[in-house]
């Protein structure tokens, strides 16, 4: 496998060629490409392009030094041919003339691919940086080549090149691992997470510049398919191919493939499997070699492959979401541009990689555990955090929890307001590695029987209520801190005690119960408390 190629995920391992430095006679279908826009506003534009004398690419191999001018070639290329097909406001060609046809076969048969524009040439290979020093994302990229005068449809081209520019080292980790690494399949688990949390919050920016109408009306027409076209001249043929579509993006099949998710046989994956034909050979050869490599379900961490799962499918969501806002809406019409019926396909992927989610089978072990260590760093579905009444607000661990989490879980526990002692709620966790935070409210220390016994209470209130929340959640993996013992001041044994009569009661219905705690001190507390509540059991038992 030769990383090289995947140094920049699946955007080409240089910056694309803007111009032909090698071969200046080309440089007239650079002119066609970047005059397109304004040509295509022209009626007679067909009648101009027919008597275009557009050059071959001149040599018959593709050879490595040359091979950014041959993409950019075939994307000029092909952003004419579909325009001409295509054009808005005239009505859709059956024919394309010799003069585009046959240069766009021959560039075509060389990068093993179908002769139409297709996501690589609209996305992969169709973008330059504005400050070479600074990073392939948005705000430093723009477009080299586009079939409107809009922003919008830059916006749109440059949302996806930004997603594809986080793939690089998801890739990079899928291609060294050893799947039989439990310890590195969990490291790559935890980047593909990442990278796929990033790439959704790019998708999720789709309407910062792109009119549902513009794109609709002015520019989505040109990336559409190509239905029983002529491709006239010496070779003439007639065919019929699937316009530009996201799902021609590797990313999605390589996890996929890595993964084993399975999809049942209908027509449905039928077209999924033809959208691999208009990937770059390199791309598909890549996805094909993570299709033959063993499962991993089996060794994964049941968190990291689920939440890997639940982000595709999240993924896949927004797209269907953008597809009912930018297309449904405006069109009965459920065909997508690659020609696919995108509103029953999205839904079955969605629901099937849901399915392919670790279940955990239950057990009746005991699960409760303590440890040392930062609850932050821990590998569970949930974490209890202590909250204050104002549960957007908290000390010493909730801080750190807030920290790590982002601003995002500050504005989802604002949303909430307050919440009453021993009472819990649940957020998303947003960038921690746990898919939830649960909160609850401890109350204040206060001794004196009255006052003892209910605080006491309200304590094991918090306890209660988090697993209860957890399991009504499908929670089987949950870490408590110690709950109330930092600024409200339980003494700490007596907190321990108070705990483990609702912990212990409830361990049997986790896979997976942590105590997490800050130092040996603690962690010898409880450790003693648990040791003694086993032996109070065990008197009762025998009494």
């Amino acid at each position: 496998m030769h990383l090289k190629r995947f140094k920049r995920g699946f955007l080409p391992s240089k910056d694309p060629a803007s111009y032909f430095s090698h071969f200046t006679e080309l440089n007239s279908v650079n002119a066609w490409g970047q005059q397109l826009p304004q040509l295509l506003l022209e009626d007679d534009f067909r009648e101009q392009a027919q008597g275009w004398l557009i050059p071959f690419w001149p040599e018959d191999k593709i050879v490595p030094q040359h091979y950014s001018e041959l993409r950019l070639y075939y994307m000029r290329l092909a952003f004419i041919a579909s325009g001409y097909i295509n054009q808005v406001g005239q009505t859709v060609s059956k024919r394309l003339p010799a003069n585009i046809a046959q240069p766009l076969i021959q560039v075509s048969k060389l990068l093993s691919r179908p002769p139409i524009l297709s996501y690589d040439g609209y996305a992969l290979y169709n973008w330059y940086r504005l400050d070479p020093s600074q990073p392939i994302e948005l705000g430093n990229i723009d477009t080299l080549q586009n079939f409107v005068d809009l922003y919008d449809e830059h916006w749109f081209i440059l949302v996806h090149v930004a997603i594809e520019a986080l793939s690089a080292e998801m890739i990079y980790k899928m291609v060294q691992l050893d799947p039989n690494n439990v310890e590195q399949l969990n490291t790559t688990l935890a980047c593909i997470d990442d990278t796929l949390k990033q790439q959704y919050a790019i998708l999720k920016r789709i309407p910062e510049h792109m009119s549902a109408d513009l794109y609709f009306s002015h520019f989505r027409p040109y990336i559409g398919f190509f239905d029983d076209v002529v491709y006239e001249g010496k070779n003439s043929m007639r065919g019929s191919y699937r316009g530009e579509t996201g799902a021609q993006s590797s990313i999605l099949p390589m996890l996929t493939a890595f993964l084993k998710i399975p999809h049942q046989e209908t027509e449905l994956t039928q077209h999924l499997n033809d959208m691999c034909d208009y990937m770059p050979k390199a791309h598909r050869e890549l996805v094909q070699y993570f299709d033959s490599l063993p499962e991993v379900k089996s060794k994964a961490s049941i968190n990291l492959f689920n939440r890997v799962l639940e982000h595709i499918a999240q993924f896949r969501e927004q797209h269907f979401e953008w597809a009912k806002s930018y297309i449904n809406q405006k069109t009965p019409d459920a065909t997508g541009t690659g020609g696919t019926p995108y509103y029953k396909w999205l839904n079955q992927l969605i629901r099937e990689t849901r399915q392919y989610k670790i279940k955990p089978q239950p057990i009746k072990l005991n699960t409760l555990e303590f440890m040392v260590g930062n609850i932050c760093d821990l590998d569970v579905q949930a974490i209890v955090r202590p909250a204050h009444k104002n549960i957007y607000k908290g000390r010493g661990v909730s801080m750190e929890i807030f920290d790590k989490a982002g601003p995002e879980l500050l504005k989802a526990c604002e949303k909430i307001g307050r919440a009453k002692q021993g009472e819990a709620v649940i957020t998303p966790a947003f960038n921690l590695l746990c898919d939830a935070v649960i909160h609850v409210v401890p109350p204040h220390w206060d001794g004196g029987d009255h006052w003892a016994c209910q605080s006491l209470k309200e304590l094991s209130n918090c306890y209660e209520n988090a697993i209860t929340l957890a399991l009504k959640n499908n929670i089987t993996t949950l870490a408590f801190v110690s709950v109330g013992t930092g600024g409200n001041q339980f003494p700490h044994a007596m907190a321990a005690h108070q705990a483990l009569e609702v912990l212990v009661r409830h361990q049997h219905k986790f896979h997976k119960l942590i105590i997490c705690l800050s130092n040996k001190n603690s962690h010898g507390i409880w450790l003693k408390a648990y040791h003694d509540f086993q032996y109070r059991l065990s008197l009762k038992k025998t009494a």
